[in-house]
């Protein structure tokens, strides 16, 4: 030995450190019914708490949880758009339509008005939190409808519908906003037209990814996934496929539309191959290394010193996230569900989780002016507190509809 130290040796540490309490974590969870999320989100805020006291943390390991942490993104976005075949959703739109913009609507206006209005916080702020309300995590509440026996019914498959449709809404205003909040927090004179101008230049990328991706699905994807097969040893050739979910993912990043939306895409465009229910089973483990990363990276985001201010903002998205879902859900689907039923769909949509921590997340790196502490931490609440207590009571309800 020559006794040089390896100097990512204290990173490689810590990741495998995080890797084995997530496990721990996720496992312990689920044994008691609590979503994984929960955890990921305390281990981070847990390891902010020490390194705010103790300076834990160097560059190189600031550096390998945000590389894995944006890695997380790209695997839970791929399985979004895995699990969202494109020619599905555009079926689901006549019986959907108007749950969804109704949804949409009042959550974002809820959104808005308590973040701009009862919180105090700038335009682009409120603009950031109305968005992450839009989104969902019914994944959060699937486990207790299929306890029920529910989950296969009619509402089972509205509730799944409704959820696929806000996810995708809530990336492609993602896309227009984030490209539009340097220009809104800069307030300069001429605002109107260089908006348009971002607005239209973003509409452009996203119309080109759009086409690639389905020039890809169409023609390249069945072709390259054959090959890959009559390479690999193994039913799936999962490994070359994400990979190249990430490399779309890159494109979309340099093209400056972010590679959360490009992961989404790339999911899309394997998600019209009929082999798409194997592709997702082999892809369960790297999505269980790979996402708790950035949940990890959300709590590890979380100041420790804005953690009260924290709590009220969270106090009142909490109350304006779930008003949102309930109202925006419950009174369309009234016309064709009974009260109880419409009720119980909408507080199942109420817990929010991966989408809109990624909105927040992409937010919060452009700055305070776009996602201040106070509010990135109100939303990380937000979204622990949904979680935690969505599922208890959607278990009441789903006893008193018939199923």
């Amino acid at each position: 030995m020559n006794g040089v130290s390896d100097g990512f040796a204290p990173a490689i540490l810590l990741v495998g450190a995080l890797a084995v309490a997530a496990a721990v974590a996720r496992d312990w969870l689920a044994g008691r019914g609590v979503p994984a999320l929960v955890g990921y989100l305390a281990i981070g805020f847990a390891l902010s708490t020490l390194d705010h006291a103790f300076g834990l943390l160097n560059e190189q390991a600031h550096g390998a949880i945000g590389l894995l942490s944006r890695a997380g993104i790209v695997v839970l976005l791929f399985r979004v758009g895995l699990e969202s075949h494109p020619d599905k959703l555009l079926r689901q739109l006549p019986n959907a339509g108007l749950a969804l913009v109704v949804s949409v609507v009042v959550s974002a206006a809820l959104g808005f008005v308590a973040a701009r209005y009862v919180l105090g916080f700038a335009l682009v702020p409120s603009c950031f939190a109305a968005l992450a309300l839009t989104a969902t995590s019914v994944g959060v509440s699937l486990d207790t409808w299929r306890e029920a026996g529910a989950l296969d019914g009619d509402a089972g498959a509205l509730l799944l519908d409704l959820a696929e449709l806000d996810d995708v809404l809530a990336i492609f205003f993602m896309a227009l906003l984030v490209a539009a909040a340097p220009i809104l927090v800069a307030g300069d004179g001429g605002l109107l037209p260089a908006l348009a101008g971002v607005s239209a230049a973003m509409l452009l990328k996203l119309a080109a990814l759009v086409a690639g991706c389905i020039v890809f699905a169409r023609y390249v994807e069945r072709p390259v996934t054959d090959w890959f097969e009559r390479l690999e040893a193994a039913p799936t050739p999962i490994i070359p496929i994400i990979g190249i979910g990430f490399v779309i993912a890159a494109i979309a990043g340099w093209l400056g539309i972010s590679v959360a939306v490009g992961a989404l895409f790339a999911g899309l465009a394997f998600s019209r191959d009929p082999r798409r229910v194997q592709i997702d089973t082999s892809f369960s483990v790297l999505f269980q290394f790979f996402s708790p990363f950035f949940f990890i990276a959300i709590g590890l985001q979380i100041d420790v010193t804005t953690l009260w201010p924290a709590l009220g903002v969270g106090a009142v998205l909490v109350v304006a996230g779930a008003l949102g879902k309930v109202v925006g859900i419950g009174l369309p689907l009234l016309a064709s569900q009974d009260r109880a039923m419409a009720l119980t769909v909408g507080v199942s949509m109420v817990p929010r989780a991966e989408i809109a921590m990624v909105i927040m997340e992409l937010g919060r790196h452009l700055g305070d002016g776009s996602v201040p502490a106070a509010l990135f931490g109100g939303m990380a609440l937000m979204s622990l507190v949904t979680c935690l207590v969505a599922p208890p009571i959607v278990r009441r309800l789903l006893r008193t509809v018939p199923v």
